[in-house]
């Protein structure tokens, strides 16, 4: 999943923008005044930060980043955004994704990347309990499986969250992003893999699910395994793809 936001409009008190989510339009949105007005993702030539009034710089925000610098300020960012959504839109799961999608699963910097994402991660749950209880939610943190990233599939996306302090963070699991193969793109989606596999491997980790059209007759398994757990509590049906 990935989220874009358009700004439009950018006042001397307040910014109006469009969100985007996988290049469709969900929701209108209100920020801070724009500060960086060179979109550069910096303050610099003459621009600053007011603190409580300044929206966050333009840029990608990669949580994975090698470089620790990269890392936190990214995380910095993102927990600006988490407070204001929980603050304003009592969102019940903040969905992830666990490093750019530009990176080989064999490459070399695979496992520093893994041990970023994890850093992240406990440091983004931390945030997201202390939004909990300041705004008395239950909002779930969730890592969502992805081609060419540290968490491509069930074993890598548990053993990501293995670390200490991620006990209660959980998995988006997207049925489309499951039928990938290693470093590759969309096949024949019976071929590629099994959803309904992967469903039962997360078992009570599963946080929530995106369900894509690539997997009709499988969706009817999925589906029925998912309205078992919902049940129990476990998930909730937050997206579908069609």
């Amino acid at each position: 999943m990935k989220l874009l936001l358009k700004r439009i409009a950018l006042k001397p008190t307040y910014t109006i923008g469009w969100l985007y989510i996988d290049g469709q339009k969900v929701c209108d949105t209100i920020e801070d005044a724009v500060r960086d007005l060179n979109k550069n993702g910096q303050f610099d030539n003459g621009e600053k930060k007011v603190y409580a009034e300044t929206a966050i710089p333009y840029g990608t925000y990669d949580i994975s980043a090698t470089d620790e610098a990269a890392r936190t300020t990214a995380v910095a960012k993102l927990r600006t955004v988490i407070n204001s959504a929980m603050k304003h839109m009592s969102p019940k799961h903040f969905v992830i994704h666990p490093s750019t999608g530009t990176i080989l699963t064999t490459g070399s910097d695979f496992a520093a990347r893994k041990a970023q994402s994890r850093k992240s991660l406990r440091e983004l749950q931390t945030h997201i309990a202390s939004c909990n209880s300041t705004y008395g939610l239950s909002t779930i943190l969730c890592v969502e499986n992805c081609p060419r990233s540290v968490a491509y599939d069930a074993e890598t996306t548990l053993a990501l969250l293995s670390g200490e302090g991620l006990e209660q963070v959980r998995v988006c699991l997207d049925t489309g992003h499951a039928l990938i193969p290693l470093n590759g793109s969309y096949i024949n989606p019976t071929k590629n893999g099994d959803a309904v596999a992967i469903l039962r491997k997360l078992g009570t980790r599963l946080g929530t699910l995106h369900i894509q059209q690539y997997v009709l007759e499988p969706l009817l398994k999925v589906t029925a395994v998912f309205g078992a757990r919902h049940k129990a509590g476990h998930i909730q049906l937050s997206l579908i793809h069609i």
